[in-house]
């Protein structure tokens, strides 16, 4: 499995915003209440659970940090 490049993913996710920035807004509210959602989620969690809750909602506030944190691209068009 090749490793994920972090700044390619960026890149994705600015695509995404200038393609269609209201699509991207719904998108990011809806990453935010799922990551809300998840790290909620391992206060709840069982002690045989609780170490896959919490790497779980490390990882959604990864994702959510890539995503809320890409930039518009310039645009090509003069």
């Amino acid at each position: 499995m090749a490793k994920v490049n972090i700044k390619e993913l960026q890149d994705v996710a600015a695509r995404f915003k200038n393609y269609d920035p209201p699509l991207y807004d719904k998108f990011l509210r809806l990453l935010d209440a799922w990551t809300f959602e998840v790290t909620v989620a391992v206060t709840e969690a069982s002690a045989a659970e609780i170490l896959q809750a919490q790497g779980r909602a490390q990882q959604a506030r990864k994702l959510m940090q890539i995503f809320s944190e890409a930039t518009e691209l310039p645009s090509a068009t003069p």
